[in-house]
């Protein structure tokens, strides 16, 4: 089969500054063609990872539709007959397609692997799946499980085929249509009528249960899944199309579109983005929405359409309109990488009143941009935002570290990310409770006409200092009372023991507060005395004093 096409291929591995004008909404994204020549290249359906992507498409230029794979740099023709293949999808090697060589749509899977010095490539590559009279159509694959639409029993039902086991089987039999099949996650979802409009419904592979996950009566079509159970489709309940997700474990549903326009086709992978198409210029365009920050920004601005998206990670693919009917364009999503922890010492360690902490994280960026880091403290002390110098941040590793001076109190510190380059991130929060300080009780017997006249018990006077200061009158303070027990039971040896706990009112000075309490010590079975204070409220971790020295005869 002879074709004259001019592929150019970039893999989309790191952004390069090139001539390409900045987008308005998202400059981050910087269309690279992937397919373009005569004819038309569409649906492209884009698989692998970011770093080594694969887009596969159908092309007409030879008069028919053929399907193409570019994987590695390297396009290859990917069924070569004289039918027709559409609609790819692929996982790995394998490409999942619709052909009509029977003379209606049945569903095929060809293995693109080309061989190497251990495995040589597979002896028949293309495998037909369904062999019926009637079409099935709309495949999609992962785990090895290919999900499509099949309408040999009159009207349209989702069916299932197991590559591995070589069975397939119906999903649904209710005599209303279900479409629109999209696999992932072990779980199927598609479009279904037999409410009377068309809602989103769930099968789980492994549960073997199915779900409905809409209600209202308006349109819920075009579902997609990722591979951590969320959901997304466009929704017609607000009068034109949006897009919506929910989420398998939640249970909820979530809007993510509100612009009063259409937002259609939405692709999700991994559950941090949805890509789709929308409708706000009167040209459809490419946008985003990040789950993590709820952001929408645009991908593609060109004056044509762009539809048709595929998202695999944070590598997009589109069939773009500029040229001729159809070519194929993609771009990577930069996303940043944000985490935020505190110094290891002061995480095994108890943090003390008035220290200084170090949080520390990493911000793995394309291209060694570091302007919008930030931290944010906030607490009972109110809140605060400190920017992160460019100098703070190692450009090769994304390293940084932030001190947080002088904490007192219970406080929450979390990572920012925002510049115009990249879609924004945020890390922790990490909760730091300072402990506070307590000094080394003073333990005093009082004399005895303070008490009861008899020989077996004495009250004594119990004082110390807390930092930081507390509230006059509060019982900041509880003072632990511990007796030296010398009578035991069989087995047992002599040892301390907690006899009571006083709450101690606390008064107070310029930076910190004395506390007071009387506390009764004595017994027939105990001659040794001692105690501790301990303290815990919502701004501090809950800390203890050493023990005062050991008070006996009382």
């Amino acid at each position: 089969m002879s074709r004259v096409v001019v592929i150019v291929v970039t893999i989309v591995l790191a952004l390069i500054v090139t001539t390409a004008p900045a987008l308005a909404e998202v400059p981050y994204a910087v269309p690279t063609p992937a397919a373009t020549g005569v004819g038309t290249q569409s649906s492209p359906f884009i698989s692998g990872s970011t770093w080594d992507p694969r887009v596969t498409w159908e092309d007409d230029a030879s008069g028919q539709w053929d399907l193409f794979s570019l994987f590695r740099a390297v396009p290859t023709l990917v069924p070569a007959g004289a039918s027709a293949q559409r609609h790819p999808v692929a996982e790995g090697y394998k490409v999942v397609y619709e052909d009509d060589r029977a003379g209606n749509w049945d569903i095929f899977v060809y293995d693109t692997f080309p061989g190497d010095a251990y495995d040589p490539p597979p002896a028949v590559p293309e495998t037909q799946l369904t062999n019926d009279a009637a079409d099935q159509l709309d495949p999609d694959i992962d785990g090895g499980v290919v999900a499509y639409e099949d309408r040999s029993r009159g009207n349209w039902d989702i069916a299932i085929y197991d590559l591995n086991a070589g069975t397939s089987r119906f999903l649904t039999s209710n005599t209303a249509d279900q479409v629109d099949p999209a696999i992932g996650d072990g779980k199927v979802v598609w479009a279904d009528r037999r409410n009377g409009n068309w809602d989103i419904y769930c099968y789980d592979l492994v549960k073997k249960s199915l779900k409905r996950l809409t209600t209202n009566k308006a349109a819920q079509t075009r579902p997609h899944i990722g591979d951590d159970g969320v959901v997304v489709y466009q929704d017609k309940r607000n009068g034109d199309w949006d897009v919506y997700s929910y989420n398998l474990a939640t249970g909820k549903e979530r809007r993510l579109t509100s612009e009063g326009h259409n937002q259609t086709a939405p692709q999700i992978d991994r559950g941090r983005s949805v890509v789709y198409e929308d409708a706000r210029t009167g040209i459809p365009h490419i946008w985003v929405c990040d789950l993590k920050t709820s952001l929408n920004r645009r991908v593609t601005d060109a004056p044509a359409a762009q539809t048709e998206p595929s998202l695999a990670e944070a590598s997009v693919a589109w069939r773009d309109t500029q040229a001729d009917a159809g070519d194929v364009h993609m771009t990577s999503l930069l996303y940043p990488s944000l985490d935020l922890g505190m110094d290891y010492d002061m995480t095994s360690n108890p943090t003390p009143y008035d220290s200084t902490v170090r949080f520390e994280g990493y911000l793995r960026l394309d291209y060694p941009s570091v302007e919008g880091l930030s931290v944010v403290v906030s607490g009972s002390g109110g809140t605060r935002k400190v920017a992160v110098a460019p100098t703070d941040v190692d450009a090769t590793t994304g390293r940084y570290a932030v001190k947080l001076r002088h904490v007192v109190r219970n406080v929450t510190v979390r990572a920012l990310f925002n510049d115009p380059g990249h879609l924004p991130d945020k890390a922790g929060p990490v909760t730091v409770k300072a402990y506070a300080l307590l000094t080394r009780p003073s333990f005093t017997k009082l004399p005895r006409d303070t008490g009861p006249v008899y020989s077996f018990y004495r009250d004594c006077l119990v004082t110390g200092y807390l930092k930081p200061r507390h509230r006059a009158g509060s019982s900041a303070v509880k003072v632990q009372v511990y007796k030296y027990v010398t009578v035991v039971t069989p087995g047992e040896t002599p040892h301390w023991e907690l006899e009571k706990s006083v709450r101690a009112k606390v008064k107070d000075y310029g930076s910190y507060s004395s506390y007071r309490v009387i506390v009764r010590c004595g017994g027939m079975f105990a001659s040794k005395w001692k105690v501790r204070a301990v303290h815990a409220d919502g701004d501090h971790a809950t800390t203890s004093s050493t023990f005062s020295a050991v008070r006996e005869g009382m």
